[in-house]
Parts: structure tokens; C-alpha cells; sequence
């Protein structure tokens, strides 16, 4: 689709659609009101307070200077000009102390708002499965919600309230004009519209621009996190690519600034033009009072009041209409975390089916005509047809060259994902009605890219299972077995050591300790099912064949799914399954694969003679 065709749709949207915002308001007072009723019940008084104090200052100066022109004319006694006078001082101090009664309660509304979002967040998006998680409709959903924060939210909540002292004054400027002269009712509303059309524009072009240039900020973003990685930046300098990717970051920079201050340029003309349609109707309006006031309709202290009411009630409705158009704005970005807080996991946890507990025997799993493909691959299935059969205890590996699909299918024994057709059967019983928490509490699984947890070493070990009563034993235990002991006993503070070296006493692992530490969890974890996908790929080979001796002399209380590109390490499996293109090729042990000479033996050639 064009840019300009995505422009047109953007604009076909009900961007100021009052349903929308209704909608989105409800959820984030609703937001508001769980985490801090109190705080939003005092804003929202001390907003209506502040909207009219001024009117009764005006009202008070006034009626002041009609006092004093009657006492002088001695119409009057002084002490009724002395209660008026105390009366308007203490109006003059009570804004002074909602001021700072307003700011302490914004600041203590800010900060416990936005942490309290915080936590509900990432507690919600804790509950979206996996497959949710990965999807492209989700990542950018979540980048854009997270590039303004959780502050549209609450700016979108403190817009609304500060909006309701507008509110309160354009009601209260509006009763006291009509009793003075409707025809400054007129004159300051067509004063003020122009106001509201300039902020509703300008909400839907900044919105959009937002929106339609998330990919170029994605772009954007992939070349700034070159620079804040050790990694990346360490091999930006050796081969000298700063110069490469300075001049991404500039492009995309300069992009999205143009584009911004043509938008900011057209707002700005559009504000000299309300600014001046706002000036003639103010003129007007004076003119008005100051002819009510020659004709004796209305006396020189209600002159007053009434032209800083009309010039109010013009003020008020103008800022009404500007905070409106960043309340639609703001509304639109917290409609993005109101959306991701709606998502439901596509792959869900029902409790009301069956759990299960494999810890005295391992079940049988069978796939049974199993294909699967990705949203954004519909034209080739990463699975095909696949059948095979994993027996209790069984200690089997997955072989295949790059892409044949193997982590795919190790993602759907996990029920990461689920079948797009066939069965994945444990027991006999279909996965899909198993408890999804149960299952996945009797896996122990180790992906190619595995978490590296910033706190100490028996810590990061006990992560496998917390679950598990706390055992300092079985935590050395599975260290030992991941060949990970050998660089903790070096370690300062050994197995309480802390692996983080952004702190003074903290450590740094190598790529190869942190997987054998990565691994030393799921051994930790003592799973009936522990599935290694390439679990030794970083370590040096003498380790190598130690884990893997380990692997092999686990009780047959425990299956083993191993995939490894070394064919060296898969020789003794009870069975090995050969994948190409999502499909099962061959099946069967090391010495039946080699005698059938096909494509194993192939590939086991070609690795010895490497060696060779």
C-alpha cells in the first residue's frame, strides 16, 4: 500500500470519533481510579476550585470599585468596603495554596500512576503465550506503545482533569455572560473555534505521522542499540563501521525531522489565523461592554467583571479546545497499551483441563501427521507431515541442516505454538487438552538463545525450578554435571558470586560459561522431559564430552531430545530422527543410518572427514 494511500485511510479513521475517546477515557480513569481513587477525587476538586477562584476575585474587584465610587458619593459606610477588601485577599491567597496543594498531589499521583501501570503491564503481557509475543502485529504494537511509555497515560489523565477547570470555567463564564449580555456568548465561542478545529488537525496529523513512520523509527532504533551494546559496538569499531551506521542513524534522523517540521509549519500558520479571528471577536466584545457601560446598562466595577468574564470565558473555551486536541492525542497512544491489556494469549491456559506429573515416568509422545507454518510464511510449512514416535526414557536426537525445521518442532512439543493440523498425542491424550502450566512444568528446555539472569550463581542456577525447596547440593550437583563448576570454584565469592559486572563486586561470564551455567539449570530442574537444542555449541570439546556423558547416563526415568549439528555427539542416542524441509527423512540408530547410506551417512561423512 502507498504512503499516500495510508494517509488517506489514516485519515478515513475516526481518529476524534467521541466513541474512541469515551472508550479510552473509561479505561484509563478506570486505571486511575483502582491504583489512586483518592488522589484523582482531590485533582479533580482542586481542578474545579482553581477554575473558579478568578471569578470570584473579578466579582470581589468590582463590586470593590462600584463600593468605593458609592462611599465617595457617600452612598455607603466604610466597613462594608473593608469586607469586601478582606474578602478579596483571602481570594487572592487561596490559588496560591491550591497551586501547591495541586503539585503535591500530581507529583505523588505521577509517580505511584506510573509504576502501579508499570507493574499491571508487564504482568499482563507475563500472561500472553509466546506465540502472541512473537508475531509482528505484536512487536509493533508494543514498540509503538512503549516509545511514548506509560506516561500517555497518565498525560492523558491529567489532561482530562486540568480540562475540567476549562470546563468549569467556560460553564461559569457562560452563566455569568448570559445574565450580563448574550451577545458575548456569541462573540466569544466563534472567537475560540477556530482553536479547536487547529488542535484537532494538528492531534490527527501528529498522530499519524507517529504511526505511519513506526517502521523508519524501528529502523532507527536497530542502529542506535549498535552503539549501547558491548558486542555490537566492539565489532562496529574493528571493522570501522561507525561511519555506516552514524550515517543510517542521520537519515533516518533527518526523515522524520522534515517531515515533522512540515507539520509544525502548517500548525503555526493556522495559529496566526485563529490568533487573529481570536482578536476581532475580542474587540468586539469589548466594544460591547464598553457601550453597555456608556449607556449606564451596567455600572464601572461590573464593566470590569464583565470584560475579564468574556475575555475569561474566551481564554477558557480556547484552552478547553487546545487541551482537547492533546487529549485526543495522548488518547490515541494509550489506546495502544489499552489494546496489547485487551490481547488474549492465542495458545491459552485453560485450568479446567487435565494436569499432569510425569516425575516417576516419562510418556510416551507421538507426532502424528504434524504441520505447522508461520504467519508470515504461509506459502511453506516449517512442519510437513511429520510422524514419529518418542518412547518412555527414550534419549533421541534431531539432526538436519539449518533451517530444517528442528527448533520448530521442539516448539511445539512445548506448545509454544500449536498444530495447524495433526496431533501431537502425549499418552495417547491430544496436548492441546492438557493443562498448559502442567505440561510445561515437566519439560526442561534449553534453546539456543537462553536467558543470562544478572543475579548470583546459586540464583541463577535455582531458576530452574523455584518451585523446588531451595538445595544448595543439588544445586552444586547439577553445576558439576554442566561441567559449569570448573569456572565458579574460580570465582571470587564462588556459588554466591554476583554475575553482573555493572556492579563493583559483580563478574562478567564468557559466551561458553554462560551456556554451561544456562545448562546446569535445566539439570537443576530434574524434568521427566529435558530437551536441548545445540546445548554445548559454545563450549570447548573436552566439556563437550563430559556433558554428554552425563546426558547418556541419565536414568531412564527421564526422556532426552537432543538436536546438535555434531554428529560426533549424537552417535549414542537410542534414536536418532533426520529432518530436511520439515520432513522426516530417515529414523534409526547411528550404525542404522550409516549402513543405509543416505542422507545421514552423508552428512556424517562429510564431518569426519573434516576432522580427518
Amino acid at each position: 500500500m502507498s504512503e499516500e494511500k495510508q494517509k488517506n485511510n489514516h485519515s478515513l479513521r475516526g481518529f476524534t470519533d467521541l466513541s474512541i475517546l469515551l472508550g479510552n477515557l473509561k479505561k484509563a480513569l478506570g486505571f486511575a481510579f483502582k491504583f489512586s481513587p483518592s488522589n484523582i477525587i482531590t485533582l479533580s476538586f482542586l481542578a474545579i476550585a482553581t477554575a473558579l477562584v478568578p471569578y470570584f476575585q473579578n466579582g470581589l474587584f468590582g463590586k470593590l470599585i462600584d463600593s468605593t465610587i458609592q462611599y465617595q458619593n457617600n452612598q455607603l459606610a466604610l466597613n462594608d468596603i473593608l469586607t469586601t477588601v478582606i474578602l478579596l485577599i483571602a481570594m487572592t491567597a487561596i490559588p496560591n495554596l491550591i497551586s501547591l496543594l495541586r503539585n503535591l498531589v500530581y507529583t505523588t499521583f505521577r509517580f505511584g500512576l506510573t509504576q502501579k501501570l508499570e507493574l499491571h503491564f508487564w504482568e499482563k503481557i507475563s500472561t500472553l503465550d509466546i506465540a502472541t509475543i512473537e508475531r509482528t502485529e505484536y512487536q509493533e504494537l508494543y514498540q509503538k506503545a512503549n516509545e511514548r511509555g506509560f506516561m500517555s497515560i497518565y498525560n492523558f489523565i491529567g489532561y482530562t482533569i486540568d480540562n475540567l477547570s476549562n470546563i468549569t470555567g467556560v460553564v461559569a463564564s457562560f452563566v455569568i455572560l448570559n445574565f450580563i449580555d448574550k451577545t458575548l456568548l456569541v462573540y466569544a465561542f466563534l472567537g475560540a473555534v477556530p482553536v479547536l478545529y487547529i488542535q484537532i488537525k494538528y492531534g490527527k496529523n501528529i498522530f499519524s505521522f507517529w504511526d505511519l513512520n513506526s517502521n523508519n523509527r524501528r529502523v532507527y532504533l536497530n542502529r542506535i542499540y549498535h552503539f549501547r551494546n558491548l558486542i555490537e559496538l566492539t565489532e562496529i569499531k574493528l571493522y570501522q563501521l561507525s561511519k555506516k551506521f552514524l550515517s543510517e542513524i542521520k537519515k533516518h534522523i533527518s526523515l522524520f525531522n522534515e517531515e515533522l517540521k512540515d507539520i509544525e509549519k502548517g500548525k503555526f500558520g493556522l495559529e496566526i489565523f485563529s490568533l487573529g479571528i481570536f482578536s476581532v471577536f475580542l474587540g468586539m466584545g469589548v466594544w460591547r461592554i464598553v457601550n453597555l457601560t456608556l449607556s449606564g446598562v451596567m455600572p464601572i466595577g461590573q464593566m470590569l467583571f464583565a470584560y475579564t468574564t468574556f475575555k475569561g470565558f474566551t481564554g477558557e473555551l480556547s484552552e478547553f479546545f487546545r487541551k482537547f486536541g492533546w487529549i485526543i492525542e495522548f488518547s490515541n497512544y494509550s489506546g495502544y497499551w489499552f489494546k496489547i491489556d485487551e490481547m488474549k494469549p492465542r495458545i491459552e491456559n485453560n485450568l479446567s483441563l487435565k494436569t499432569v506429573d510425569f516425575s516417576g515416568k516419562p510418556p510416551r509422545i507421538e507426532f502424528k501427521n504434524v504441520s505447522f507454518r508461520y504467519d508470515n510464511q504461509v506459502e511453506n510449512y516449517a512442519i510437513k507431515n511429520l510422524s514419529f514416535t518418542i518412547e518412555t526414557g527414550e534419549k533421541i536426537a534431531i539432526v538436519g541442516l539449518s533451517g530444517a525445521g528442528k527448533t520448530t518442532l521442539i516448539k511445539l512439543l512445548c506448545r509454544v505454538y500449536d498444530p495447524e493440523t495433526g496431533y501431537i498425542l502425549i499418552d495417547g491424550k491430544d496436548l492441546r487438552d492438557i493443562n498448559l502450566e502442567s505440561w510445561q512444568e515437566q519439560l526442561g528446555v534449553l534453546f539456543q538463545d537462553y536467558a543470562d539472569y544478572k543475579f548470583t550463581v546459586k540464583e541463577a542456577i535455582q531458576m530452574g525450578n523455584l518451585k523446588k525447596e531451595y538445595d544448595e547440593n543439588k544445586i552444586i550437583k547439577a553445576a558439576k554435571e554442566a561441567q559449569a563448576n570448573r569456572f565458579i570454584e574460580n570465582l571470587p565469592k564462588k556459588y554466591n558470586q554476583l554475575l553482573w559486572r555493572g556492579f563493583e563486586d559483580g563478574a562478567d561470564l564468557s559466551k561458553g560459561e554462560k551456556q554451561r551455567m544456562a545448562l546446569a539449570r535445566v539439570l537443576y530442574r530434574e524434568s521427566p522431559i529435558t530437551i536441548l537444542d545445540e546445548p554445548t555449541a559454545s563450549v570447548d570439546a573436552l566439556a563437550e564430552q563430559e556433558i554428554f556423558e552425563t546426558l547418556e547416563n541419565l536414568p531412564k526415568d527421564r526422556t532426552v531430545v537432543l538436536i546438535s549439528h555434531r554428529f560426533s555427539t549424537v552417535k549414542n542416542a537410542d534414536k536418532i530422527l533426520v529432518i530436511e524441509h520439515g520432513k522426516l527423512i530417515e529414523q534409526g540408530t547411528h550404525q542404522e543410518l550409516v549402513s543405509e547410506n543416505k542422507k545421514y551417512a552423508e552428512l556424517y561423512r562429510v564431518q569426519a572427514e573434516s576432522y580427518n
